[in-house]
């Protein structure tokens, strides 16, 4: 694959203007790619020959963007006096004005002046990256065997260590079960016996309270029966004395 460079000038450029003393001032070569890019590289090149041949300077001005596009309008807009130049490539000038047509930028808005350089380009890669892709290519099966039984392992340690977090956890529930049953027996086993000496107290307690009432009011009862017996036997005799 090939990508050429041209000179172009502006279309209309008088070529009468070189036996009027052209050039009088600085040439300004544009380029629609940034710099260090093989176009700029050429004519940065070419730059010094121009002006030793003008006698006049010769700047390069990049202005990258949209496939050397900005370049072409800037140029396109410049005065056709021969002084603006454009460092075009074959797709700047063949191909952009088919893929951008609103561009307004065609091939027969500019002359052209001269093919400059004729630029392969290549498709490399790194050296280290083919020969990986060669290997995995030429060993494709045995990797792939290796993957598997690597994948295979990994599924068996798997399996391996979730069979023995189960049993952990199956043996310390088991345990923790069993201690819990034990905790509850001997709680169960403190309440009974509590219960009872609770019971047992409370019952004597209460049969004690049940003396200590039950006296006083024994008393009262047999005071006031007695009484009753004696206000009777009073009250027996005063109604006899008045019969």
């Amino acid at each position: 694959m090939h990508r050429r460079t041209f000179a172009a000038a502006l279309a209309g450029l008088p070529f009468v203007s070189v036996a009027q003393g052209f050039p009088i001032q600085p040439i300004r070569i544009y380029g629609g790619f940034g710099a260090g890019s093989s176009s700029d590289n050429v004519m940065r090149m070419m730059a010094p020959v121009m002006q030793q041949i003008l006698g006049q300077p010769v700047v390069i001005d990049n202005i990258s963007g949209a496939g050397g596009n900005i370049a072409s309008a800037a140029v396109a807009r410049a005065k056709p006096d021969g002084y603006t130049i454009l460092s075009a490539t074959n797709s700047m000038l063949g191909t952009n004005p088919h893929l951008f047509p609103g561009s307004g930028v065609k091939l027969d808005t500019f002359t052209p002046i001269a093919p400059v350089a004729n630029i392969g380009l290549v498709v490399a890669a790194v050296a280290a990256l083919i020969a990986i892709g060669v290997a995995l290519y030429t060993n494709w099966d045995e990797i792939k065997a290796r993957l598997i039984d690597t994948w295979d392992r990994i599924k068996s340690k798997a399996t391996e260590i979730w069979d023995a977090i189960k049993n952990f956890f199956a043996e310390t529930w088991a345990s923790i079960k069993a201690k819990i049953e034990e905790v509850w027996g001997m709680i169960a086993t403190w309440l009974s016996e509590k219960w009872n000496w609770i019971k047992t107290t409370a019952d004597t307690a209460w049969q004690a309270i049940k003396d200590f009432i039950q006296t006083p009011i024994q008393t009262v009862a047999d005071w006031l029966q007695s009484t009753w017996e004696s206000v009777a036997n009073i009250i027996g005799d005063i109604w006899d004395g008045i019969k």
